[in-house]
């Protein structure tokens, strides 16, 4: 038997929390706010460059977060320029697989489907 108030719990804490998190086959929608390069200590302790994306993502409980989205792999940041993303646009973001096998992809959308979300918010 699964513990709700458990799950509603750490449901709110992830939608509140500074960063984005998203678990495998996961999306969500957002209007990218601001990006800049930052430098990070990576998992191994090496200073490593990313892309950190500031996102307003609109929930439906909660209204409008602000999250931090940062990735430094090539693949992301390829995606980024080849799709001419940039500050100001409404976009969906995905993940696919677990681990370090873990990829993210990213797209534009129309401002109509970011307004336009069902019950579930923009988290699908």
């Amino acid at each position: 038997m699964p513990n709700i108030i458990a799950e509603q719990l750490l449901d709110e804490k992830k939608k509140k929390s500074q960063y984005l998190t998203l678990a495998d086959g996961e999306t969500i929608k957002a209007k990218i706010v601001s990006m800049k390069k930052i430098t990070k200590v990576s998992y191994n302790g090496d200073e490593v460059d990313v892309l950190r994306m500031e996102l307003a993502i609109q929930y439906p409980d909660i209204g409008i977060v602000k999250k931090w989205f940062d990735n430094g792999s090539m693949k992301w940041i390829g995606q980024v320029v080849e799709k001419n993303i940039s500050i100001g646009d409404n976009v969906q973001i995905g993940r696919e697989g677990e681990q370090n096998k873990t990829s993210y992809t990213i797209d534009t959308i129309d401002e109509d489907s970011q307004n336009n979300n069902t019950e579930e918010g923009t988290v699908e």
